[in-house]
């Protein structure tokens, strides 16, 4: 993307991992990085 992600681009993952959604989730890692690693 070429920019810093903003704060309203994080909520969802945040959201998810706060929630019971996640309560299974064990062991993971979670990329928010707009597709950097990709690139």
């Amino acid at each position: 993307m070429g920019r810093r992600g903003k704060v309203d681009e994080f909520l969802g993952a945040y959201l998810f991992l706060a929630s019971e959604a996640s309560s299974y989730i064990t062991g993971e890692i979670l990329y928010v990085d707009g597709g950097y690693p990709a690139a």
